[in-house]
């Protein structure tokens, strides 16, 4: 009878468990109907989510990312059980001729570089696996691209624009990936 019981207790394990079943049945049935419909290459994508780390992609438009921005995202990649995939972008300026355009990106590498040391010192403390990359040219196209290449990536973080006047504080802006 305690057995039977225990089943009404409030058990997080459980719960997940549960959840976790609920969506695997949900994903598998997705990918019966897209493939039963023909569509063959949104049924792959649903399949391949599946055996893929889940990430969480970190973006700056900058050489840099804040304190703010990287104890946000460990912490949601912590609670997730996810993967950060950082990236800083350098719009390329395209006005500069094209020594000083190379010497300006070149200035970007080496400064980021030098700036990433803090994010894989902090990550390394949680035990949250990061991933660096460096690129070139529009912020969004390049995180289009890399989650067009990697289907593990559930979402995008990024610096905050501005502080929300009314409550004075940076809200940290999350776009998830349909």
């Amino acid at each position: 009878i305690m057995g039977f019981l225990s089943w009404f207790k409030k058990d997080s394990e459980k719960d997940d468990i549960v959840i976790n079943a609920k969506d695997n049945a949900i994903e598998s049935a997705a990918v019966e109907a897209f493939a039963g419909a023909g569509e063959h290459e949104q049924a792959r994508s649903i399949m391949a989510r599946e055996t893929v780390p889940q990430k969480i992609m970190m973006l700056s438009a900058e050489d840099h990312f804040s304190n703010m921005l990287i104890n946000y995202v460990l912490d949601m990649a912590k609670r997730m059980g996810c993967e950060v995939v950082a990236v800083n972008v350098m719009g390329v300026p395209r006005s500069l001729p094209l020594k000083e355009r190379k010497r300006a990106m070149e200035v970007f590498e080496e400064t980021t570089r030098k700036n990433i040391e803090n994010l894989t010192r902090m990550a390394d403390s949680e035990g949250v696996k990061v991933t660096h990359m460096i690129e070139f040219g529009d912020p969004e196209k390049v995180a289009d691209k890399l989650h067009a290449s990697d289907p593990g990536i559930r979402c995008v973080v990024t610096e905050p624009e501005e502080s929300n006047s009314e409550y004075n504080e940076e809200l940290i802006p999350v776009y998830c990936f349909a």
